[in-house]
């Protein structure tokens, strides 16, 4: 599929959208490549910039005062490619979340200042960024019930469901950083599901 598809294919899940209102999105991107390990976000960075993932795997996560990392969250080509710092993005705040990749990747870049006025002069992408906020709304509300409710193993059937493509492409370390236990007991976990 090529990159206009992949656009298409994803706005279209979230919220249909004729090609006329698609065009002058695509045609205003710029195309970024990415290395394995290069830093998309780093905490304290103001974000003005969105992202679509057309080949990778990007990781949120946030630093701790001792140095330790904690996986929040992924942005996949595959499942949710659209990727930024949220919160900076749509507040010009410091992002308190890292972004990195866990691959090499391709990426679609715009400006917050274009994205905004797209927003004000199109209903129609006023109507998917509704959609795909309150989609990200609900997917955080289900993983923080998830978190309280269920223990180490049944989350991680919730992660093989709803990320079971990154099993093979990503460390053990971030998944088990993301499921909030140690690499053992994901080693663990693995052999009993």
């Amino acid at each position: 599929m090529d990159e206009f598809d992949q656009i298409k294919s994803y706005i279209n899940y979230v919220s249909p959208m004729t090609d006329e209102d698609l065009k002058p999105f695509y045609e205003e991107r710029k195309v970024k490549h990415i290395k394995k390990g290069e830093v998309l976000i780093s905490e304290g960075d103001t974000n003005p910039k969105l992202y679509f993932i057309h080949e990778g795997v990007f990781r949120y996560y946030i630093l701790l005062a001792d140095g330790r990392e904690i996986t929040k969250d992924f942005a996949i080509d595959t499942q949710n490619p659209i990727c930024t710092a949220f919160t900076s993005f749509l507040h010009d705040q410091p992002s308190v979340l890292c972004i990195d990749a866990l691959t090499d990747a391709k990426v679609s870049v715009w400006s917050k200042s274009y994205f905004l006025n797209l927003m004000k002069e199109n209903v129609s992408w006023l109507a998917f960024t509704q959609r795909f906020l309150t989609g990200m709304i609900i997917r955080k509300e289900r993983k923080e019930i998830s978190f309280i409710k269920d223990d180490a193993l049944q989350r991680f059937e919730h992660f093989k469901i709803e990320h079971g493509c990154l099993l093979d492409r990503i460390p053990n370390y971030y998944i088990a950083s993301y499921l909030t236990i140690a690499p053992e007991s994901l080693s663990r976990i693995k052999k009993q599901s």
